[in-house]
């Protein structure tokens, strides 16, 4: 296991990184139930192996029990380095609280160190394609991004998830307040290489589609590209660009004039319909503008803010417990099926 840490090392030689009090990386910083701190030197760490106490469905599925350094590394060894397409870590908050089914009380540098360690293995299980997610909330992410960026690299850092939490206004009963309620919680999403691409992310909407018949949309947009400023239907615009490529454009011109010529009384809609839901149309409207055609649809594409479920659940009596709703959305997004 430490012959993997030199290569951590020289990973991020280069890179600027995260200091703190009594870092050292030669040491693995673990703590026990009483919060006491034990850093081990990674050539001392002992070997841990898997061993199976249970199988369930087709045995791919593994519960494991255990202090987690000790977990991952025992995957690590067991081959299953480089093959997990998404991990998804709840660590500690950083709160200095200690709650019914566990404690959150680290000194800061503690905490990054016992992270950083564990971020280290982590980055060792992902797949050349695979995704990491950290949730945390506003009062340790500035630091974990660094740590992130120093062990990931920046260029594989994707986004920062905005998920919504429960809000407590309990603060109303006073004169004066603190700081606003918190609202939020941050899922850092990054990648092991800068190559990794993901599906389009569709969410179905909830309510349908909202325009049933499809609508017309301004083909002009405020982004600034030179190369997509041609003539269109008679029009170059001057500042802006055009949405899409001149090829592309002019092949839903055409389009657009093929369906005034062969619609027979059907509407657009229907007749993009029978040709297969896959020709795309541009117009110049009656007041002269330039407008493609957006067909109707049920679903969305996701952004960064996840305001329509709560990141947490409260169905077990454990106070941070995470949403179904939020591990579903992560899988449906950033993996595939099987």
């Amino acid at each position: 296991m430490a012959q993997r840490f030199p290569a951590a090392a020289a990973r991020s030689a280069s890179r600027p990184t995260l200091g703190w009090p009594a870092r050292d990386d030669r040491l693995v910083t673990f703590t026990d139930e009483d919060g006491g701190v034990r850093r081990v030197p990674r050539a001392r760490l002992a070997h841990h192996g898997l061993r199976e106490v249970d199988r369930r469905g087709d045995g791919r599925e593994l519960l494991i029990h255990g202090e987690n350094h000790h977990a991952l590394s025992a995957l690590l060894g067991s081959g299953h380095a480089g093959t997990v397409k998404l991990v998804y870590i709840d660590p500690p908050f950083c709160y200095a609280r200690r709650f019914q089914h566990y404690d959150d009380v680290f000194d800061p540098g503690v905490y990054l160190a016992m992270l950083r360690d564990r971020l280290v293995l982590l980055r060792e299980l992902l797949a050349a394609d695979g995704s990491l997610v950290v949730h945390l909330d506003d009062r340790a992410v500035h630091h974990v991004r660094l740590l992130l960026d120093e062990i990931f690299g920046s260029e594989n850092f994707r986004n920062s998830l905005i998920v919504k939490r429960v809000t407590k206004n309990l603060q109303r009963q006073f004169d004066e307040v603190f700081a606003l309620p918190q609202a939020h919680d941050v899922c850092l999403l990054y990648s092991r290489n800068p190559t990794t691409r993901y599906r389009p992310p569709l969410l179905d909407k909830p309510d349908g589609a909202r325009y049933p018949e499809g609508y017309w949309k301004e083909f002009w947009s405020t982004a600034n590209r030179p190369t997509m400023r041609y003539d269109l239907l008679g029009v170059t615009p001057e500042k802006g660009q055009w949405k899409w490529c001149r090829e592309r454009a002019v092949r839903a011109v055409g389009n657009h004039r093929r369906y005034e010529a062969e619609a027979g009384g059907r509407s657009l809609l229907d007749f993009w319909r029978d040709e297969g839901s896959g020709l795309e149309f541009i117009r110049r409207s009656p007041t002269g503008r330039v407008q493609h055609w957006v067909p109707p649809s049920d679903t969305l594409f996701a952004d960064t803010l996840w305001t329509d479920f709560s990141a947490y659940a409260h169905r077990q009596g454990f106070p941070t417990e995470k949403s179904e709703r939020l591990l579903a959305r992560l899988l449906t997004l950033f993996t595939q099926p099987g």
